[in-house]
């Protein structure tokens, strides 16, 4: 039985016909109740509000905000200005937004519920996809508007991700056929869409019914060379490795989290572009660039950071954790390492450590088939992310220390705390507090003296 008090109220007032939103209607579908209780009426909102005895309401953009019960129940007013509720579900894109339940006083032969003041509900589903609905799949309801606007796929995978919808073949089999059109920037939807934790398959779907090349025709250079399957490979190995919480140890696991968190200054954070990084890392074998060479930064290199909605900051940092990657990976062909270039391989790349080491491990264990090979670069590149957190814990435990930093400049007092943080990670001075400001405060009465 649909018994819903807030409904069982509204006939109660004999206001005559109204139609729950698609919004309210798929909440009822999915979960049998209304949190977000919306309807549309017949007549205009201010000749409907007349005759309403309310606590309080306000005029919203198109809609009126209604609040009943002292603030128990409310109640968001659209009207459908003279359109048929038929004419307005048929303007919508996708089968949860085209579907609705009529709330009469009439007698309705397809009525699947009454209330005690006779009130009757119906489907309103000119498409007939409650069904569907119902089975958690999404549908385009207008294939050629899609294709007049490709962005609305990104909308539609959107909800995908955010409602927990799958998708029939059937449909994807009929969006392959379409030539679509972007005509507009997709970039907030894409790095949404990056920024889950299984972006993968999202961007795989659209990639398969032909939306990537269409919105970024690098890709399709891309699949010429074999570089985008393999930054498919790549982004979903990540996304494996990141939701297996005992792959890393917990220490290392949470300073992981802590350091992809950073956010720059065009809203995009560290874990979007480190996964940026993975799908477009070999983006440069398809444009006019020199890898290793100031030229990283001509007009072709930063149309292609705009093309992302990249700043300037976001486009260097991304540039350079590329460029990084490429000469770890000469680095990194050495059996041995000692203690002095691990120390050397953080001082160079600071605060982008972690980010290379993760991307460069990743491509090992896609690209190496020996399991000897893939263990010890496995080892390798676990210890350096252990080094580097050790090494940010000793860097936070100096410059946050009571220290008589008056009588020398900031230059020399880094490079003191430079020194000491080396004393520790050599192991020639003891990683505790009293040694290290005594240490220090020699090392400055000797400078100052």
């Amino acid at each position: 039985m649909f018994n819903i008090d807030e409904i069982k109220y509204l006939c109660s007032l004999d206001k005559g016909t109204f139609y729950l939103s698609p919004r309210s209607t798929y909440e009822f579908l999915i979960y049998g109740d209304i949190d977000h209780f919306e309807i549309m009426i017949e007549s205009d909102l201010d000749d409907w509000i007349k005759d309403q005895k309310l606590l309080e309401y306000k005029y919203v953009e198109d809609s009126l905000e209604v609040i009943y019960f002292d603030e128990f129940f409310h109640l968001k007013v659209r009207s459908l200005k003279g359109q048929t509720i038929e004419e307005y579900l048929k303007t919508f894109d996708f089968n949860l937004h085209a579907v609705s339940i009529k709330i009469s006083k009439e007698v309705e032969k397809n009525a699947f519920a009454c209330f005690k003041e006779s009130c009757y509900s119906s489907w309103v589903d000119p498409f007939n996809v409650k069904d569907s609905i119902k089975e958690g799949f999404i549908r385009p309801m207008h294939y050629k508007d899609l294709e007049k606007n490709g962005g609305k796929v990104f909308k539609m995978v959107h909800y995908m991700m955010t409602h927990h919808l799958d998708i029939e073949q059937e449909v994807i089999k009929e969006m392959k056929k379409l030539n679509y059109e972007v005509n507009a920037s997709v970039s907030d939807y894409f790095f949404d869409l990056i920024n889950q934790k299984k972006s993968y398959q999202y961007i795989k779907l659209l990639d398969e019914v032909g939306l990537i090349d269409a919105t970024y025709p690098i890709v399709d250079a891309m699949k010429t060379v074999g570089t985008w399957s393999k930054g498919l490979r790549n982004l979903e190995s990540f996304e494996m490795m990141m939701s297996d919480e005992v792959y890393f140890s917990d220490g290392v696991y949470r300073d992981i989290k802590r350091a992809l968190v950073y956010r720059f200054s065009c809203g995009l954070n560290k874990y979007q572009l480190l996964k940026f990084s993975l799908l477009f890392k070999d983006a440069y074998q398809v444009m006019a660039l020199k890898l290793n060479a100031p030229e990283r930064y001509e007009d072709s290199f930063n149309s292609f950071c705009d093309y992302f909605g990249f700043d300037e900051e976001t486009c260097q940092y991304y540039s350079q954790v590329i460029k990084s990657c490429g000469d770890l990976a000469i680095d990194m062909n050495k059996k041995r390492i000692t203690l002095e270039e691990q120390y050397d391989f953080y001082d160079e790349f600071q605060d982008q450590t972690i980010e290379v080491l993760l991307i460069y491990y990743v491509q090992q264990i896609e690209c190496e088939n020996n399991k000897q090979i893939k263990d010890y670069v496995e080892y390798l590149v676990r210890g350096y992310i252990n080094k580097y957190c050790e090494l940010q814990s000793i860097n936070n435990t100096i410059t946050t220390m009571d220290i008589d930093r008056h009588a020398l400049s900031d230059v020399s007092l880094t490079l003191l705390i430079e020194d000491v943080k080396k004393k520790i990670y050599y192991g020639n001075m003891r990683y505790d507090r009293k040694s290290i400001i005594r240490h220090l405060q020699k090392m400055i009465d000797e400078k100052s003296s």
